[in-house]
């Protein structure tokens, strides 16, 4: 198929995975930079020990016996660095992948307002109540602002609906930058995934199953951005690795997403960097044979990217009790499955603040076994339950919960308990109750005590 170049391009894409690619140069860019830089003395030349990289990457040691891509034009360099990423991944494209060319504006004008496209009013609502009752972001934050402000400067994405990559170039005669061409690399490791297995997406999952969704989403990029690794440290040459560190559209990426709540940010990243980790283990254990048998049983849970060995044993979520109902004039405005990936973000930073962090958020998420979270809403008034089932009792799943809640709101006080309450705190307008029985954790947050625990209870 031919390579175009549109000047006002519809492009589909589902509301997350612009998102995502714009955090592509945060997490595994911000790993390059860090793993094959040379010395302070020799930005971008050479390379580290491999004793220094991180523990759960040694067993994915870069492939270094490949050459730089040469082209001339845009098109040579599409086919080189097609021809790069088949090697490197083993894997042969099925038909050539559709590439659409794209300038900034374009971009730009093609992507905004699609990242929540998809979303009812009421599902946005949702989740913009479910953020600021968690103490995420801040209230009154505009959840499709702060999704335009992480789309940041996208250089290139493929669409799963289509199976097309855009690409952010100029023109057919100019050749992309490396920050460019590691990104293409990227995207058409997705495009040939797609073409020999099917990318597990599930893009169109109802809420319940959102964790699901995130753990098979981290498969996919962390096969991608596995790839990547190897091909900085394969095809690019020090020089290049030295350019993607002054490139200016990282830098103004980087800089867009000051303003993102954290514990956003480290969601959004999720898929890539637990992804890496996660398929850097399979690789490990049997090479890239061992990642393309995940694409058949992918993962089914966050807490299987993030502790392997519940992959390999295939331990499931556990089923939560339901919640309790509201009477008018409350409404309750649907819920959604929660995961570890979403306990590790929350208890990375405890009312959007880093330097609150549980003193060891993967260890504490490591608790969970199952989980759901639901919201109501009376006017601007919100109310939320969460029910998370523990894994073990020496997790002690309950005791995080508990210290994360009085880490968000500090200004909290102690309120009157009944048996079985294992807190019970109000402040900001609200009383917190939780209830720890058996293997069950049971947070409901509400404008009065009866609220709150008429969720849980």
């Amino acid at each position: 198929m031919d390579r175009r170049n549109r000047n006002e391009p519809k492009p589909r894409v589902s509301p997350w995975a612009a998102l995502l690619v714009a955090l592509l140069l945060l997490s595994p860019l911000g790993f390059y930079l860090a793993y094959v830089r040379g010395g302070e003395d020799d930005p971008g030349g050479g390379f580290p020990d491999p004793s220094d990289a991180p523990a759960n990457l040694l067993g994915c040691p870069p492939i270094r016996d490949l050459g730089p891509v040469k082209a001339d034009t845009l098109e040579d360099q599409i086919d080189g660095v097609e021809r790069a990423v088949e090697r490197l991944r083993k894997l042969r494209s099925k038909r050539r992948v559709p590439i659409t060319l794209l300038s900034p504006e374009d971009v730009a004008a093609g992507l905004e307002g699609d990242q929540l496209k998809g979303l009812s009013k009421r599902e946005i609502e949702r989740d913009t109540r479910t953020l600021e009752i968690l103490g995420v972001m801040p209230k009154g934050t505009d959840l499709e602002e702060l999704a335009k402000q992480l789309t940041g400067q996208i250089i290139g994405y493929y669409d799963t609906d289509e199976r097309e990559l855009f690409v952010n170039a100029a023109s057919e005669e100019e050749v992309l930058p490396p920050l460019g061409e590691l990104t293409l690399a990227h995207e058409l490791e997705h495009a040939i995934a797609d073409q020999t297995f099917g990318l597990p997406l599930g893009l169109k999952a109802p809420p319940s199953k959102a964790d699901a969704t995130l753990a098979k989403r981290s498969l996919v990029e962390g096969d991608a951005t596995l790839l990547m690794r190897h091909y900085a440290t394969s095809v690019l040459t020090p020089r290049q690795l030295g350019e993607i560190q002054s490139d200016p559209t990282a830098e103004t990426a980087l800089e867009g997403l000051e303003d993102i709540p954290p514990a956003i940010e480290l969601l959004f990243g999720f898929p890539y960097t637990h992804g890496l980790a996660f398929a850097c283990e399979l690789f490990a254990e049997g090479g890239w044979r061992a990642v393309d048998n995940a694409y058949e049983r992918p993962p089914s849970t966050t807490a299987q990217v993030m502790f392997p060995l519940r992959y390999r044993e295939r331990e499931g979520a556990v089923h939560v009790r339901a919640f309790g109902d509201l009477d008018e004039p409350w409404r309750r405005l649907g819920g959604s499955a929660i995961g570890a990936a979403d306990l590790f973000a929350l208890f990375s930073a405890p009312g959007g603040e880093t330097r609150r962090a549980l003193d060891d958020p993967t260890a504490a998420a490591s608790g969970w076994a199952g989980g759901s979270v639901e919201v109501w809403a009376r006017g601007e008034v919100s109310a939320l339950g969460l029910a998370l089932a523990e894994r073990d009792p020496e997790d002690h799943l309950c005791d995080s919960v508990h210290g994360w809640y009085r880490a968000s709101f500090p200004e909290t006080t102690p309120a009157p308990e009944q048996p079985g309450d294992a807190m019970v705190v109000k402040g900001r307008g609200r009383v917190a109750v939780l209830r720890c029985p058996g293997s069950e954790v049971r947070l409901g947050i509400g404008p009065t005590r009866p609220t709150a625990r008429a969720l849980i209870e």
